[in-house]
């Protein structure tokens, strides 16, 4: 079994990067005809070239486009959002509705995704990754596909609680969602945490 899951592991590795160089492919036949169409689409934000390039999917107001790994395996990859301190009554600040502003899209747009919503320190009982789930549940995103997970207090510890939760589930990827000035700390805590046992890509909000 660990064989097997190594193998579709690789597998999906391979296809990611057959669709990254593809998009590079079609985005040089662009520029050759016409380069002020292909700059506008660099300015844009191609997932594909910027999943490879810089790690993550940067979302930068419009529709979110969906991530290559999401895109091809979406039953085994997980949309892991990343919680922030929640005020003194309980309620989310700012920072972290735009990260669920940024992860309902990929939720809606791939329904048979898992989400994992992480992050303790409870404010008039509820836990960051409680009022999360909440937010997302009442934006219609079904409570059976959300996982939360209340005890972590830093991203090292979102990163290894989120490792056992995704190992025990099967997963085989993951998708990051939190803010810009986050999303190389947390990418880099948890490719650690899974200790290379699958790729992991991100998506910011601002």
């Amino acid at each position: 079994m660990p064989h097997r899951r190594k193998a579709f592991h690789w597998i999906t590795v391979v296809i990611t990067l057959g669709l990254v160089c593809g998009g590079w492919m079609q985005t040089a036949a662009i520029a050759s005809a016409n380069p002020g169409t292909a700059l506008e689409s660099a300015r844009s934000g191609s997932p594909d070239c910027r999943d490879l390039m810089s790690g993550h999917t940067c979302v930068a107001g419009g529709p979110t486009t969906v991530p290559v790994l999401l895109r091809i395996n979406p039953f085994g990859t997980r949309i892991i959002v990343l919680g922030a301190a929640l005020n003194h009554d309980g309620s989310m600040k700012p920072v972290l509705l735009q990260r669920l502003r940024a992860a309902l899209p990929l939720a809606r747009q791939v329904p048979q995704a898992q989400v994992i919503t992480t992050g303790g320190l409870p404010r008039r009982g509820r836990t960051e990754a409680q009022a999360m789930k909440d937010w997302l549940v009442a934006h219609r995103i079904a409570p059976a596909r959300i996982t939360p997970e209340n005890r972590s207090r830093t991203t090292v510890e979102n990163a290894r609680n989120c490792a056992r939760i995704l190992s025990a589930g099967g997963s085989t990827g993951v998708v990051l969602v939190t803010s810009s000035n986050h999303i190389a700390r947390a990418m880099k805590d948890f490719r650690q945490a899974v200790g290379g046992a699958m790729p992991i890509t991100g998506v910011t909000s601002r």
